[in-house]
């Protein structure tokens, strides 16, 4: 049992390592799925839009890259 434990450990370390290498790639970016109030302010200045707009825009954004 002791082994089979081991294993799995090793299994997902393997797995993690392989999911950290991917997070690495050219033009990836992770972003939180509702913006903070910083995030919206810099999207309402350079869009000159409304904090609702700018968050409809972030979630259209989301969702299509869901996709």
């Amino acid at each position: 049992m002791g082994e089979s434990l081991q294993y799995r450990e090793e299994d997902r370390l393997a797995a993690a390592l392989e999911l950290i290498e991917r997070l690495g790639q050219p033009n990836l970016a992770f972003v939180p799925r509702m913006p903070s109030n910083n995030m919206l302010a810099a999207a309402m200045l350079a869009g000159d839009v409304s904090p609702e707009r700018a968050r409809r825009v972030w979630q259209a954004m989301l969702e299509t890259a869901e996709r």
